[in-house]
């Protein structure tokens, strides 16, 4: 996500700066369109949530398939975005230029480590994603309501395609430490209760009906959704949940640490980069932080007396 945001302020600054005439500026703003285009496609409920509707039946597609496009694109535009030399540009404009170098770079090896297959934490996972859905969604009319059913009716081979990243994520060594997902499975079971109708799932059609859609159809929507989470997401949820418990967590990592992990080091070493964009090491980082714990403590004993 925040190279996604720095992508969108730098689209936004280079269509406010581009000039009519084609040239490098006119290049680099075509390469931002098209960037930010493909993450919209890719990262369809995003698009439905700030208001590109174009997707709104759409989950999206998680395959490493998938991701290794958009990487490709990635690469595809970083080598027309290199080609245009910054003398070419005036100063905001070069600043756009780095900003969406950056991402796009982000985007092309960020994707060549395993940890890509890494789809869930402690936190959050495709089957919360779903829960949550509906509330970073605009109902308005019954168009709405049936783009969401056509939603939740593609979250069984969404999650089919989600848990076979994972088993192979699970096989090649990239899992997550027991200590951090100790209960992680409650967050699946607990989802669709006994009654449909209570899951989170089903929340935009407890809602008041909405005056543009009447009372038959209303309730055909609600029936539908209650179809679809008892039919269809429950047996989806219970495969997902089963997997987790008798697949990943008896074979979660020991080790907390990422470094244990496949190539766990390097990643570890290139989120540093990605985090505090500097080219300095752990060691580094840890030393400024012990020095600035000193210099804190040394400002409150000098405030205490």
């Amino acid at each position: 996500m925040r190279h996604l945001l720095l992508l969108l302020a730098a689209t936004t600054s280079l269509a406010l700066a581009a000039p009519a005439a084609a040239g490098p500026a006119e290049e680099l703003t075509a390469i931002a369109d098209e960037y930010w285009a493909a993450y919209l496609r890719a990262n369809p409920t995003y698009a439905s949530q700030i208001g590109h509707r174009e997707f709104d039946a759409e989950l999206g597609d998680v395959s490493l398939a998938a991701a290794d496009r958009q990487a490709a694109l990635a690469a595809s535009l970083l080598a027309r975005l290199n080609a245009i030399p910054d003398t070419a540009l005036p100063a905001a404009d070069r600043t756009n230029k780095a900003i969406l170098k950056r991402t796009l770079e982000t985007a092309v090896t960020g994707n060549r480590f395993g940890q890509r297959m890494i789809l869930f934490t402690n936190r959050s996972g495709w089957h919360q994603n779903l829960a949550d859905l509906a509330d970073g969604l605009t109902f308005r009319g019954k168009t709405d309501y049936e783009n969401y059913l056509k939603r939740l009716a593609a979250y069984p081979a969404y999650n089919d395609e989600a848990l076979s990243v994972s088993a192979r994520a699970l096989d090649e060594g990239f899992v997550l430490p027991c200590a951090a997902m100790v209960g992680f499975e409650e967050t699946i079971a607990g989802v669709i209760p006994a009654d449909p109708a209570q899951s989170r799932i089903y929340r935009p059609f407890a809602a008041e009906r909405p005056a543009n859609i009447s009372a038959a159809d209303w309730t055909a929507l609600q029936s539908r959704a209650r179809s679809l989470i008892e039919a269809q997401l429950r047996p989806a949820y219970a495969k997902h949940l089963a997997w987790y418990r008798d697949r990943y967590a008896p074979r979660c990592a020991k080790s907390a640490g990422i470094s244990a992990q496949p190539n766990g080091r390097a990643y570890y070493d290139w989120l540093i980069g990605q985090y505090t964009t500097t080219d300095m090491d752990a060691d580094q980082i840890h030393a400024i932080g012990l020095a600035e714990v000193a210099r804190i403590r040394s400002d409150m004993e000098k405030v205490a007396k």
